[in-house]
């Protein structure tokens, strides 16, 4: 097997800021069958999860965050009102 040379080249995305997505696989895999591109190589799937973030617009997890802080603090001050006497 022939060796490739130990080259590092940034890739040209490298500038982006980094955006975290949780999806579930089987809906990806559902949405790559139903547009035909339903294949086992790393170049194709990386095409259809592109896809399907143009088409599905998921979650981004900075999203999933500030929701998860809001209720966070709906919980706590619920929390609060209770430990005040006569509420």
């Amino acid at each position: 097997m022939e060796q490739r040379p130990a080259v590092q080249q940034t890739p040209p995305h490298a500038s982006l800021p980094a955006v975290v997505v949780v999806v579930n696989p089987r809906q990806v895999r559902d949405f790559a069958k139903a547009i035909g591109r339903l294949a086992k190589t790393d170049s194709l799937d990386a095409a259809v999860l592109a896809h399907f973030a143009e088409a599905c617009h998921p979650s981004t997890m900075a999203e999933m965050a500030a929701v998860a802080v809001s209720i966070s603090a709906a919980f706590l001050s619920c929390r609060e009102m209770r430990t005040f006497p006569g509420l």
